[in-house]
């Protein structure tokens, strides 16, 4: 049974007159019928970053600066023995031999340098070699083959490499007599390591007896 019956039954068995009765239903069925919209609750455009939200993208139009790369700064210093990575004493298989040697002033046919790298010859077959790593920058390796004015034996041949390290490609070679100078230039552009080698090839007098030298004179990657 509905409530709208029962509630008639229920106030007729009162004694309340019908017309009471229909009034009250009457406004019960206004009031039922009112309809009050919700209240709009205002909300923010948008949240504020949360952890997982990043926030918004940078722009691809940001006008920042970008860093300038600095170039690498290359000073073409002569060489040194101990700037050497690897190499090998002036020697004969078999005998101790004796270390390269920087030379602080000499001079080749004439011409004064104030550096040089020497590889002293004791021995008949004589050789010896540095290794350097190719300076970032350098492109070129400079320097004046030959044999320094104040050795005993002028009597030698000595020959002067410039080799690729890696592939082993001989870059230069010079067989040079005394009084011989020979200018060295070049090209290790895209080469990591090169070796300077000096070997004596003949001689008049036996160096055993007259020793002998071989120099790289003002040597300097540039």
């Amino acid at each position: 049974m509905k409530q709208g019956t029962k509630t008639i039954l229920w106030a007729s068995a009162l004694g309340i007159p019908a017309a009471v009765i229909a009034a009250v239903i009457a406004w019960n069925l206004t009031e039922g019928l009112r309809y009050d919209p919700p209240i709009a609750v205002p909300t923010s455009s948008r949240s504020s970053p949360g952890p997982s939200d990043p926030g918004p993208a940078p722009s691809s139009d940001d006008p920042s600066p970008l860093p300038t790369p600095v170039a690498a700064v290359f000073t073409p210093l002569p060489l040194t023995v101990d700037g050497a990575v690897g190499g090998e004493r002036c020697k004969v298989d078999g005998n101790s031999g004796v270390p390269w040697r920087e030379g602080e002033g000499s001079s080749i046919a004439g011409e004064f340098y104030t550096s040089s790298l020497e590889c002293g010859l004791g021995r008949s077959g004589t050789v010896g070699y540095l290794d350097y790593l190719v300076p970032r920058g350098a492109t070129r390796f400079t320097a004046v083959a030959g044999q320094p004015d104040d050795v005993r034996n002028t009597t030698l041949i000595v020959r002067f490499e410039v080799i690729d390290t890696v592939s082993g490609t001989v870059l230069a070679a010079h067989d040079l007599a005394y009084a011989q100078p020979q200018p060295l230039d070049v090209v290790v552009d895209g080469l990591t390591r090169v070796t300077l080698k000096v070997s004596l090839i003949s001689w008049g007098v036996d160096p055993y007896e007259s020793n002998g030298a071989g120099q790289f004179a003002d040597p300097r990657f540039r």
